[in-house]
């Protein structure tokens, strides 16, 4: 058995890289792939859907088939409603909150979700940093609380400052360049 738990890989692995490839609308990462494409009319649709058939059927040659229970479907859009309709890049789908494309992998339908994790950052539908800077609050709170109160017991400074940076704060500065 090849595996990374067996600590052998296929010989085609040896050869291939994969970590990571980014093409038009597809980036494959070792543990996590995403499918894009910008939808402004039916062709666009059917090519994603398209996109992630082909992503299924290369998941199902090698060996690592994709699990519908674990695949959303995430839309991402800043438009707003007052945006002028006029405009030549005005965006009719991005405006009906009731229109929305269904996807399936393998003939199952992927549920839609308001926001996804994606390495360490909160992806939301209106793409803003609001529920990732609450998490990120959420988070720290809670490793400062959980410090504080495991080592109470430490009185050197230094000590409880060596902690913090490496327990709280580098949890604060992930990706802070992103809004920065």
């Amino acid at each position: 058995s090849s595996g990374f738990s067996s600590g052998s890989l296929p010989d085609d692995w040896k050869t291939a890289s994969i970590v990571p490839v980014h093409k038009k609308g597809i980036s494959l990462y070792v543990d996590d792939t995403k499918a894009w494409r910008r939808i402004e009319n039916m062709a666009d649709h059917h090519s994603l859907q398209e996109t992630i058939n082909n992503l299924y059927a290369w998941s199902v040659r090698n060996g690592m088939i994709f699990h519908p229970s674990k695949c959303h479907a995430l839309s991402i859009s800043r438009t707003l409603p007052n945006d002028n309709i006029s405009s030549p890049n005005f965006n009719l789908f991005s405006v009906l909150p009731f229109f929305k494309f269904f996807y399936s992998l393998n003939g199952i339908d992927l549920d839609y979700v308001s926001q996804q994790k994606d390495l360490g950052l909160l992806i939301t539908t209106d793409f803003c940093w609001g529920a990732h800077s609450d998490y990120i609050y959420f988070q720290m709170v809670t490793k400062f609380n959980r410090l504080r109160s495991t080592c109470y017991f430490l009185s050197n400074m230094s000590y409880k400052r060596s902690l913090y940076l490496s327990m709280v704060r580098s949890f604060i500065e992930h990706c802070n360049p992103i809004w920065n």
